[in-house]
Order: C-alpha cells, then sequence, then structure tokens
C-alpha cells in the first residue's frame, strides 16, 4: 500500500519553490571565460625545428638518461604518490555513482518462546529492503559528475607528475655530467699550469726569472686547485638527488649514470604549436580544468539542496510461525522532506560552494597564466643562452690561440711573464664559462620541451 506521505509532496513542493525566492538563485560564477593566447611572442632560432615531441629525451641519445628516466617510471616515490591517488578519486567516483541506484538490503528475523508444553510460540521473517532516492533536481547526479571529473584531474595530475619528473631527471642529469666535466676540466688546467711552474723554476735558478713570477703562478694555480672540491661537491650533490628522484639508493646508481659521460646535446628544438594547443596538451592546464568544471557542479548540487526530496521504499518478504501459515507480505512507500527553517545552514553550504567554485577558476584561470609565461620565458632563455655559448665558444678559441701567442713571445722576450699569466688566466675562465654555458643550454632546452607539455 502507499504511505500518506506520498500525498504530502504537492503542499511540499509548493512551500519549497516559495522558500526558493529567498534564496540566491542566481550563481554569480556564470559567464567567468579563461584568458586565451594567440601567438608567441618569442620564436626560436630558426633553421632547427623538428615535430617530434613524444618521448623528447630520446633525441639527447644518452643511454644513461634514458635508463635513468626507464628505472623512475618504475620506482620513483613522486610517481607511485601521484598514482594512489588516481585510485584514491577512482574510489570516489563509485561511491558517488552508488547514490544514483536504489539501495537494497536483506533483512531475516526469528524469534521463539517456550512458556510451558501447551503454549510454544515461534515465528520468522525474512526479506527485502529498497530506497530510492528520485533524482528530481540533479543533487546526487552533479554530485557524480563532480566525482568523475575529479578523477580526470587525477589522471591529468599524474600525467604532470610523470612529465616533471622526467624533467627534473634531465635537468640534474645535465647539471652532473656539467660538473664532472668541470673537475676534469680543472684537473687538465692544473696540469697545464704545473708544467709553466716548472718552466719559470727552472729560469728562476739561471737567474732569468724573479722570485715574484714563481709567487704569482702558484697564487694562480692554488686558485684552480679551489676549484675542484667546488665541482665534485656540485658533483656529489646532483648523483644524490637524482638518487631520490629515480628511486635507488646512491649506492645502485652508479652502474646506470656510468662514467666518462658528455653533457647532453639535442642540437634542436620542438616546433612551436599554436598556444590554444599547446595549453590543451599540458597536463596541469587540463587538471586546473576539470577541477573547476568538478568544482561548479559541486555548486549546483548544493544548490539543488533547497527542493524537496524524493524517497521511494519498498519491502517484500515472508512470514512464518507457529500461530499462522506462511504468508507474503510487501508495502510500499513514498515521502518527500524540505527544510524549511535550517537558521541559514543550507545558505552557508551553497555560499561557500559557490566561493570554492570561484577558487578553482581563479586557480584554472592563474595556471593558464603561468603556462603562457612558462613557454615565453622557456623560448626565450633558450634563444639567449644559444646565442651565449655561441660566443663563449668563439671567446675560448681566442684565449687558447692568445694563450699560445704569449707563450711564444715570452719566449722571444717580447713580453713579461705576467702577460702569460694573465692568458692562462683567461682561459682557465673561458673553458669554465663555456662548460657553464653548455649545461645552461641544454637545461633551457629541457625546459622548453616541458612547458610545452609533451613527454
Amino acid at each position: 500500500m502507499l504511505n500518506k506521505n506520498t500525498y504530502l509532496s504537492v503542499p511540499v513542493l509548493v512551500g519549497a519553490l516559495m522558500l526558493s525566492g529567498c534564496m540566491p538563485l542566481k550563481n554569480p560564477n556564470k559567464g567567468l571565460k579563461a584568458p586565451e593566447a594567440s601567438v608567441w611572442q618569442n620564436t626560436p632560432l630558426e633553421g632547427t625545428s623538428i615535430t617530434g615531441l613524444e618521448n623528447w629525451w630520446l633525441h639527447f641519445a644518452d643511454p644513461a638518461l634514458e635508463a635513468l628516466v626507464a628505472q623512475a617510471m618504475m620506482d620513483s616515490p613522486t610517481l607511485a604518490i601521484a598514482a594512489a591517488r588516481v585510485e584514491e578519486a577512482r574510489g570516489a567516483k563509485r561511491t558517488s555513482f552508488g547514490g544514483l541506484l536504489p539501495n537494497i538490503s536483506g533483512t531475516a528475523t526469528g524469534t521463539e518462546s517456550d512458556e510451558g508444553a501447551s503454549n510454544q510460540r515461534g515465528s520468522f521473517e525474512a526479506g527485502f529492503d529498497a530506497s530510492w532516492e528520485i533524482d528530481l533536481w540533479g543533487k546526487n547526479r552533479n554530485a557524480y559528475t563532480s566525482s568523475a571529473k575529479s578523477f580526470k584531474a587525477k589522471q591529468a595530475q599524474y600525467e604532470q607528475s610523470k612529465l616533471v619528473l622526467i624533467s627534473e631527471i634531465a635537468r640534474t642529469y645535465t647539471a652532473l655530467r656539467a660538473a664532472e666535466k668541470q673537475v676534469k676540466l680543472t684537473h687538465r688546467n692544473i696540469e697545464t699550469l704545473k708544467e709553466t711552474k716548472r718552466i719559470i723554476e727552472a729560469q728562476k735558478r739561471v737567474g732569468e726569472a724573479g722570485r715574484l713570477d714563481v709567487e704569482r703562478t702558484d697564487n694562480l694555480l692554488n686558485s684552480t686547485h679551489a676549484q675542484v672540491p667546488k665541482a665534485e661537491r656540485i658533483r656529489e650533490a646532483q648523483r644524490l638527488a637524482l638518487s631520490v628522484l629515480v628511486g635507488v639508493l646512491p649506492e645502485n646508481l652508479d652502474d646506470m649514470i656510468m662514467v666518462d659521460g658528455s653533457i647532453p646535446s639535442a642540437g634542436h628544438v620542438p616546433l612551436l604549436e599554436s598556444p590554444s594547443d599547446v595549453l590543451k596538451r599540458r597536463p596541469d592546464v587540463r587538471a586546473a580544468q576539470l577541477d573547476f568544471a568538478a568544482a561548479t557542479d559541486l555548486s549546483e548540487s548544493a544548490f539543488a539542496g533547497i527542493f524537496p526530496s524524493l524517497t521511494l521504499g519498498g519491502f517484500f518478504g515472508v512470514a512464518e510461525g507457529l500461530a499462522f501459515d506462511p504468508t507474503e507480505i510487501w508495502r510500499a512507500t513514498a515521502s518527500s522532506s524540505l527544510r524549511l527553517l535550517d537558521f541559514g545552514r543550507l545558505r552557508g553550504q551553497i555560499d561557500a560552494a559557490r566561493a570554492r567554485e570561484r577558487i578553482a577558476f581563479e586557480t584554472y584561470r592563474g595556471t593558464i597564466l603561468e603556462a603562457v609565461a612558462d613557454v615565453e620565458t622557456a623560448l626565450s632563455d633558450y634563444a639567449h643562452l644559444k646565442r651565449e655559448e655561441q660566443s663563449l665558444a668563439a671567446a675560448l678559441v681566442n684565449a687558447k690561440s692568445a694563450l699560445k701567442l704569449s707563450k711564444k713571445l715570452y719566449k722571444e722576450g717580447e713580453i713579461a711573464f705576467l702577460d702569460v699569466l694573465d692568458s692562462e688566466r683567461t682561459a682557465i675562465s673561458a673553458d669554465r664559462a663555456h662548460v657553464d654555458a653548455q649545461s645552461a643550454v641544454t637545461q633551457a632546452l629541457i625546459r622548453l620541451y616541458k612547458s610545452l607539455g609533451a613527454f
């Protein structure tokens, strides 16, 4: 039979509509629009473009880098945490989907009593109980779509974690190789200065050089020695950072890094697409957009709470006892409920939901602005650093030629020994600067790949 609450639905609905006139029907967040970029302000060097973006770290053709990335995809704690968050969101999505379906449970009860030989009583009842809230206003449906979008956002965040991890591994590995090259370079310069010292000491013994020349040579030699521990400290710091990124202990990293590696260099930059295409690909932008959409659905779900809820219920089962034969029993109910006076609780929930929606939108807008600036900065950095590296490479050639010429002129008595030391000091500085520039160019290219959101 139908419950009498069924007949209360109409007046409750009328009361809901009257109450809705006092509620904030208009959502102030409607019409929010994210910014759009039409063109890039910076462009890379001409004639160096390729179209491949997938697995961009393979363009460096460095087996050690490839091994590090492959190991990180299996063992990185950062990536494992991001994957667990995806599974957490998947569980929340399944829970929300259950709110759209009926709730069915089974029940069974039995009683028995003995009040004497002539008065025994017993009964048994079993059946299925069901209830279903009819989602007339989209409260549960919006809650489910919100959880589904949050799940997709977590998937995009997982992709972003993977992109950041690969980029950080490539950047740290480049810094490691640059530090190794600085160590080798410094030892080579030390050997050159030792040879210079032997020459000047020999000349001092025969009276062709003074004590001042020897002291100046020792000063430059000791200053160059001081660069070794600095470069070794940087190398060790990058090595330990790589072990954390990859997810292995430092002692297990050496076999992957190998020895005598060079600074990775791809020699190409990716072909630029339009800003809209880049933003669509970037996982952090997609995640922020999905979070905003999920917050909008939750806002709509909260607003649906001002309308009445309609719940259908039913029971079907069998009952048996000593006093009666087995019989089927059933009942059906329909009920409505509405909060007529809650002292602002519902209004507060709606306001809070709409505030969270606005926060999600501003986060989305800020992510777009950061993404555009990220690409522009990477393009500018690469173009300028590439030109700087080319100039420093030319300066290094000049410094080595000047050093060779100064030694020749000194032997011929044309210049003082101080001029030779200045040439050696300039050559050493030019060598170190060029190594740093090579590392900076590679890291700028890595940042460019990362900013384009591809991996």
